[in-house]
């Protein structure tokens, strides 16, 4: 089922079909003990490599923008 919704959203863009998902370890690792600890909803690898930082958002929020560029 995620490989669906992938593919939905990412019709159109260069990464066409969606194959063998491996799911990862949501937690974006910080690189310096300064840097912001960040966890999306699913990251998952492709076997092709590309990996996917998937979130989710059930209610728009005035902060969204922000979080995006984040």
């Amino acid at each position: 089922m995620l490989g669906s919704i992938l593919e939905a959203v990412l019709a159109g863009t260069e990464f066409g079909t969606v194959t063998d998902l491996e799911i990862l370890n949501p937690f974006n690792e910080r690189d310096t003990i300064d840097d912001k600890l960040s966890v999306v909803d699913v990251r998952a690898r492709q076997k092709s490599g590309e990996v996917f930082n998937i979130e989710m958002q059930l209610l728009p929020f005035n902060a969204l923008p922000q979080r995006l560029l984040y």
